[in-house]
């Protein structure tokens, strides 16, 4: 059951990360998965951690665009947060300060595309197939995710 793991969840020291490695506890996960109590649970948990904060960033920047949100979005679901430092490294800025939303999107899908995709850790180095496929949307004008399929990394999201 998973309330045998109850204790060593969230702990915020090594035994929780310990778990990530432990067959049984994702055994557990993978089959509470189809519960609907677990997947309000997720919804809930995603909407707080991600979706929400994402959602306010765009707000607030004056962001209008599907494709926008959708990058925003991965962004603050992958990183936290629309990473300062990425954002330094190109001068447009948002919507809301005078900035050109296209310009910025696409400028700060280049600029995560490339620290993703030079990043030393694999894990990180191997997620830039997600902006790979912000930056084949751009290129094809798909900004309000209207042309159907979108495929990421060879599975069909939409």
């Amino acid at each position: 059951m998973l309330s045998d793991y109850r204790q060593r969840i969230n702990t915020g020291d090594r035994v929780s990360t310990v778990l990530a490695k432990n067959e049984s506890f994702k055994t557990l996960l993978k089959r509470a998965g189809s519960d609907p109590v677990m997947q309000a649970a997720q919804d809930a948990i995603f909407a707080a951690e991600t979706w929400d904060p994402a959602q306010q960033w765009f707000d607030e920047n004056g962001f209008t665009l599907p494709l926008s949100m959708l990058v925003i979005a991965d962004s603050f679901l992958q990183s936290g947060s629309m990473r300062q430092f990425l954002r330094n490294r190109f001068r447009e800025g948002p919507p809301a300060k005078g900035g050109r939303e296209k310009v910025f999107i696409t400028d700060y899908t280049y600029v995560r595309n490339n620290w993703l995709s030079g990043h030393p850790n694999r894990a990180i180095h191997n997620s830039a197939y997600r902006t790979r496929c912000y930056l084949s949307l751009i290129n094809s004008e798909n900004w309000n995710l209207d042309s159907l399929p979108i495929v990421m990394n060879g599975v069909r999201v939409a």
